[in-house]
């Protein structure tokens, strides 16, 4: 029997890669669109007989192959976590979650967890929520049988989402705090969350922020800025070449300090940014002569980054002293 020709839907269009709905979301369950762009429309959706495709969607369950709407309705019926599958009970869990937003997200410029309450993030961001209670069994001295279970769990989570299409702003803040408190997976964790993050342009949220006046796009400058103090932090620490490159983001961190849409926080958050992007010309400058006596002839450059850092300690000692006084 012959099957008549296939017919695309009239008027559909594809998405452009360069559309807007490639920047990062705002928090509400929400992902960015795949670079893939398959249309969605299944093969019956047109009342056409069975044709060869639908046999690879039903055997092999890909998840990359079956439609985003499907994956969210799966999510939509109930949460599913270690918590839920009783890996970590509820109540570990509520303590690990409050000592992590008690103690540890300051240290973060409380970038990592914008919410409230553990039930809230189960529902946000399974990812996020491993993350947060790996680094915070990983600080509590009262729990250390459970670090073993969550570093366990996040790892698993890291291994399934690698390849994920789409991902969200909470992806990308579990990144963050994996490669600013996990020592042994720091470094490939912060490799990750740069490719991911400058593929969905998250480089370029500060111009929007500072042009636009969007609290979405600051945010995710805040992303872009966290992981740009770890990979400058980590390339110190492990003598290997940085990944982010200087811009106006790091070089005008004034310019977003004072723009309308930051915030108190922020006073500390671009204080290390601009402390880290000072070493890194100390770095790049000096490790050229890695065991060798430094040149005369950089005398003169250890004498301007001096006067560069005390400039900085006594600029930014204004500014968060400022914070704490008001």
């Amino acid at each position: 029997l012959e099957l008549p020709a296939l017919r695309s839907s009239a008027g559909a269009e594809l998405p452009k890669e360069d559309s807007p709905g490639h920047s990062i979301p705002s928090n509400k369950g929400h992902h960015v669109p795949s670079r893939d762009n398959s249309p969605k429309l299944m093969p019956e959706d047109e009342g056409l007989p069975y044709v060869p495709i639908h046999s690879l969607y039903a055997l092999t369950k890909l998840r990359a192959l079956r439609s985003p709407d499907d994956v969210d309705s799966q999510h939509s019926q109930g949460i599913d976590d270690f918590i839920t599958r009783r890996s970590i009970s509820l109540a570990d869990a509520e303590r690990l979650f409050s000592f992590y937003r008690r103690r540890l997200n300051p240290y973060i410029y409380l970038i990592g967890c914008p919410y409230e309450s553990l039930q809230e993030l189960r529902q946000k961001s399974q990812f996020l929520l491993v993350a947060i209670l790996t680094v915070a069994s990983l600080h509590d001295s009262t729990a250390d049988s459970l670090y073993p279970i969550c570093s366990s769990e996040f790892r698993r989570l890291i291994e399934m989402t690698i390849f994920e299409r789409r991902l969200d702003r909470d992806y990308l803040r579990a990144l963050c705090i994996g490669s600013y408190w996990l020592s042994d997976v720091s470094w490939m964790l912060s490799g990750h969350a740069i490719r991911r993050a400058a593929e969905f342009d998250l480089h370029n949220s500060y111009d929007r922020a500072i042009e636009d006046s969007s609290a979405e796009d600051a945010d995710c400058a805040r992303i872009w800025y966290i992981l740009y103090v770890c990979d400058q932090q980590l390339a110190t620490l492990y003598g290997r070449p940085s990944i982010v490159q200087e811009d106006a983001a790091t070089q005008s961190v004034i310019n977003f300090l004072h723009c309308p849409v930051a915030n108190e926080e922020d006073r500390r958050l671009l204080s290390q940014v601009a402390s880290v992007s000072i070493l890194r010309s100390i770095r790049e400058l000096f490790s050229i002569n890695k065991g060798k006596p430094i040149p005369r002839m950089h005398l003169n450059h250890i004498t301007h980054f001096r006067k560069q850092l005390d400039q900085w300690f006594d600029f930014w000692t204004k500014q968060v002293q400022g914070e704490i006084s008001s």
